[in-house]
Order: C-alpha cells, then sequence, then structure tokens
C-alpha cells in the first residue's frame, strides 16, 4: 500500500458535551490527533454536560463547535425556537472559551434547508451533518462524514443513507467499502481509501456511547492506525473546512 498522498486528509468529531469528552481528547493528543467537539449548554436528554471549565480545559488543545442551547430536534420547533436554540448556544459557549465558535452540528443529524439558513445566519462557517460513508472534500456550507463510532448492521448503514438521499455515502459503501459490517474495518479500509485516492476520513461519535459500548480499547487501536502517516493532514473540523473554503 502507497502512503503519503498529499490530499489525504484526517479529521473527527464528537458530539453531545458529556465529560467523558475530556477522556477521548486525552485519547487523541496520545495519538497526535485532534477532535472537534460540538457543546450543548444543556442537554434536553437527561444526559451530563462538561461545565465551563473543562470546556476551556477541551478548548486549549482541540475545537469546540455548537450544539444547540438544549439539545434537541431543530425539526420539530418552530423558527423562532429554531435561532434561539442555535444563537444562544453559540453565545454562550463564545462567553465560556472567549473566542468566537465556527462550526456548528446539528442534533441528531436532524435538519432541513431553513434550518441550515439559520446556522450560517447565525455567524457559523460550517454545518456539520451525519451523511456517512463521505470521503470527497467538502463543498459549501455543510460537512458530511465517513463513519460513527458505533457497532452498526449493514441494514441500518443503508436505511440510514436511504433516508438522508446520501447518493454518494450509499455508493461508497457498496462499491468502496463492500457492504463490510464491523465499525472496525470499516473505518480502516476507508482510512486507506483515502491515504491511496485522496479525500477525507471523518470518524464522529459520541464519548458517552463509547462507554457504554465498551469501545475505548477498540478506538485506541484504530487511533494508533491511522495516526503518523507520512503526507496525512491531521485537522480540525474547522481546519479543514478553512483549507476548502475558496475551491467551491
Amino acid at each position: 500500500m502507497s502512503f503519503g498522498n498529499p490530499d489525504s486528509i484526517v479529521t473527527t468529531s464528537w458530539d453531545d458535551g458529556h465529560p467523558f469528552d475530556l477522556r477521548l481528547a486525552d485519547l487523541l493528543s496520545s495519538q497526535g490527533l485532534t477532535g472537534t467537539f460540538y457543546v450543548p449548554v444543556r442537554n434536553s436528554e437527561g444526559r451530563f454536560t462538561m461545565d465551563s471549565d473543562e470546556i476551556r480545559k477541551l478548548d486549549r488543545s482541540h475545537e469546540i463547535g455548537g450544539h444547540t442551547f438544549n439539545h434537541v430536534d431543530l425539526t420539530s420547533m418552530s423558527q423562532e425556537e429554531v435561532r434561539n436554540e442555535i444563537v444562544q448556544g453559540k453565545q454562550h459557549l463564545e462567553q465560556v472559551v472567549g473566542h468566537p465558535v465556527m462550526g456548528f452540528a446539528f442534533p441528531r443529524g436532524r435538519m432541513n434547508a431553513a434550518i441550515v439558513r439559520m446556522a450560517e445566519r447565525a455567524g457559523h462557517s460550517f454545518g456539520r451533518t451525519i451523511h456517512g460513508f463521505r470521503l470527497s472534500a467538502p463543498k459549501g456550507f455543510l460537512l458530511h462524514t465517513t463513519l460513527q463510532a458505533y457497532p452498526h448492521t449493514p441494514i441500518t448503514y443503508l436505511k440510514n443513507a436511504v433516508r438522508r438521499v446520501n447518493i454518494e455515502g450509499l455508493n461508497n459503501y457498496i462499491f468502496r467499502l463492500h457492504l463490510q459490517s464491523d465499525w472496525k474495518k470499516l473505518a480502516r479500509t476507508a482510512f486507506d481509501t483515502v491515504v491511496r485516492e485522496g479525500g477525507v476520513w471523518h470518524l464522529w461519535g459520541h464519548s458517552w456511547e463509547i462507554d457504554e459500548q465498551k469501545l475505548w480499547e477498540d478506538l485506541e487501536e484504530l487511533f494508533k492506525y491511522i495516526s503518523g502517516h507520512s503526507g496525512v493532514h491531521y485537522l480540525t473540523n474547522g481546519e479543514l473546512m478553512e483549507k476548502y473554503r475558496w475551491t467551491d
């Protein structure tokens, strides 16, 4: 295998702002990797979120992004409620970290065109989706992902791609990733493809799910596999989007 394609990029992102994000950040840092952590102020689902000191600690070595104020399904709300969730979440985080927060992740991946416009108008420079199996460079405001750090079945992968009208991801899963079911093998195959052909490998997930599913050792092995390759660029979501900002 030939490693080192100059257009090969690795990025990771993590949602919900759970205190386990600090453990995940340490694991990333130990392998020379970075992450973008999308943090709500509160979680309407009842899960813990980091306090201000923990967010500032995370911000020192990784990137912080918005994830609404209360971590709610924006598609079930009025336009005014959506605007308030996005704007107030962004403002609170910026007060905590003391600098602009540029990225935004749609809670539960749920969005529509109006919500995307509101995220952009609120001052975010990009919005991260959970459209999976994408390997190409981003274009425009939306940043898609490659794989979630979570054990799904092939049927679930296919259903998600169809439901989100994710044609590119569906084609990649069938023809380039060969309908594999094991998320760790999928992650390695996708990484090898990006290193060989160029593109973006984007792993995302939730630290609280990693703990519930007991995936810490698996994740550490994967981080060791992808780290330290000559010619591979290891970027935060924001750095990735800035790199391609003028290529639309």
